[in-house]
């Protein structure tokens, strides 16, 4: 793996941690209150879930130009499976109960919210780059 790729997993691991941990406390203000406490395990829950999450992207990542259809699929699928992911580790850590289905709707919401705000800083900050690197092969060029 090329180190463009392992930095742009890094950034991909820290954003995704950022996220979930904000997001995270938002609910659990909204759903328990300011004065719960959480355990060690919710840490280690959300980093994993992060690290799950950015190891399961390494497919997506391609060496070649994709077709917008196919890079629309493989979003889908990965938006599907990191879904999957989340209601898996909320339902093994009790962040929520079948109890009440409340609870879970609001994870759902909270989940689309982070994916949506996840994709739009990784998509901004690869623009970001495209265009510091399109600026840098002009000066390159015009030497």
């Amino acid at each position: 793996m090329n180190k463009t790729k392992l930095n742009f997993l890094l950034d991909m691991f820290a954003k995704l941690s950022t996220a979930i941990f904000l997001f995270s406390s938002i609910y659990i203000a909204i759903f328990n209150g300011f004065e719960k406490s959480m355990s060690v395990t919710y840490i280690w829950g959300v980093l994993g879930q992060a690290f799950l999450l950015t190891v399961a992207y390494i497919p997506l990542i391609q060496e070649k130009e994709i077709t917008k259809k196919r890079f629309l699929i493989y979003n889908i699928c990965y938006f599907i499976f990191a879904d999957l992911v989340v209601l898996g580790f909320g339902l093994f850590l009790k962040w929520f109960s079948l109890k009440h289905p409340v609870t879970i709707l609001a994870m759902e919401i909270t989940f689309v919210v982070v994916f949506a705000v996840v994709y739009m800083i990784m998509y901004f900050s690869a623009k970001s780059s495209a265009a510091k690197m399109n600026e840098q092969l002009k000066k390159l060029k015009q030497s």
